[in-house]
């Protein structure tokens, strides 16, 4: 499961990075931050497309009874049925009650300049951007939830997650956010776009872009700091 991002970029270098406006429910996020469940991260929305705007992490369907809090949608654990293509998979995937809604028109870019995996040895990795300018977007959806108990409506996202990449296998990782590239953004975002058009987008990112390293375990159990975010082994690439 992917449930930490990592921000190290300023709010004015995301917006500058996208063109965006400040929003009003932008919130600021101490810099460098490890974002996981429950943490408010900066997000683009097809409502607010111009806006720099923050949202939990942890999504719950509108239609949903109980809380989800919803950190990966992964589309890698559908298998392809005999003679169907990949957006007919997707389709499947999508247009369930409890995400069709949010995939129509409640899409989301999520910012971030790294994110954590753990591979089956207990080792941590930061996985980031080889050449491509910070921060860099991940797709994901959004609901607005009626909490029941207290009558309030709660707002969050969820990654979208598709196959790792030949880089994250060697490591034992099974499945990555899907990384949209910074024209692709812009796209993944106009809710008046036709199924066809954006669920293309829903892709394994190609790993010639990417590198990572292996950082310790302290990344979890103190405040991050530039040092904590320093490799303690080799690169996953040259």
């Amino acid at each position: 499961m992917i449930e930490n991002l990592i921000i190290v970029s300023t709010a004015d270098e995301a917006r500058s990075r996208y063109h965006l406006k400040p929003g009003k429910s932008c919130v600021p996020i101490p810099i460098p931050s490890l974002l996981s469940g429950g943490d408010q991260a900066w997000v683009i929305t097809s409502c607010a497309p111009d806006l720099l705007q923050s949202m939990k992490f942890g999504y719950n369907s509108e239609h949903a009874s109980k809380r989800m809090d919803l950190l990966n949608l992964r589309t890698d654990e559908i298998a392809r049925e005999e003679e169907e293509d990949e957006y007919d998979r997707l389709m499947r995937i999508v247009t369930r009650l409890e995400y069709s809604a949010s995939m129509r028109s409640c899409r989301c870019a999520i910012l971030a300049d790294a994110f954590l995996v753990t591979s089956p040895d207990n080792t941590t990795y930061l996985i980031h951007m080889q050449h491509q300018e910070r921060p860099f977007a991940l797709a994901g959806i959004y609901a607005n939830w009626l909490n029941a108990e207290t009558g309030t409506c709660e707002t969050g996202f969820t990654l979208i997650t598709a196959a790792s990449n030949p880089m994250l296998r060697r490591i034992g990782i099974e499945h990555m956010p899907v990384i949209l590239t910074p024209k692709n953004v812009i796209k993944w975002l106009d809710f008046n776009l036709e199924r066809r058009q954006y669920l293309p987008f829903i892709h394994t990112f190609p790993d010639e872009q990417m590198n990572g390293y292996p950082v310790s375990g302290k990344i979890f159990s103190r405040k991050l700091t530039t040092d904590t975010l320093q490799p303690i082994g080799l690169r996953l690439k040259p």
